[in-house]
């Protein structure tokens, strides 16, 4: 089973400096924080590449762009992994990061890719994303319910 050791994430939503999060080796990840803080956007990001969607068909809206602005740098996502592995017809690669990116001046404007350790870039598979199983527990002010 594979494991994320790090998420970055740059000019999404309201993050636009990189932000890495080192996640914890066991148990889970809480987010705490006041509101507006960025918290369901690092839970958005995390969805996006590792939840049911297709991180290389999802072409993001306005408010998915740092400041709104379409014409702003590219929206980067990565998640570092460790002991995700995929199958090819003459070995198999090594799997270091996922990273989708959305660039709009790229004739591939969305892309979902895997790097190895040594950098070299492969096309994304689910196969690689099912490795990493993620779950997210929404706390809302209905905690009562969310316990029960």
């Amino acid at each position: 089973m594979g494991r994320v050791r790090y998420l970055r994430i740059q000019n999404f939503r309201s993050i636009g400096e990189p932000v890495e999060i080192t996640m914890p080796e066991r148990g889970p990840l809480v987010l705490l924080g006041a509101n507006n803080a960025g918290k369901s956007n690092i839970v958005r990001a995390v969805d996006l590449l590792l939840g049911e969607g297709w991180p290389g068909s999802y072409e993001p809206d306005d408010h998915d762009h740092h400041g709104r602005s379409r014409d702003a740098v590219p929206i980067e996502i990565t998640a570092g992994v460790s002991d995700v592995v995929v199958p090819l017809r003459d070995g198999w690669f090594e799997v270091d990061a996922m990273r989708w990116r959305f660039d709009p001046d790229q004739d591939r404007r969305s892309a979902f890719d895997l790097i190895s350790p040594d950098g070299y870039e492969r096309w994304g598979s689910n196969g690689a994303r099912d490795q990493c199983f993620c779950m997210v527990i929404g706390a809302d002010r209905r905690l009562q319910y969310q316990l029960s």
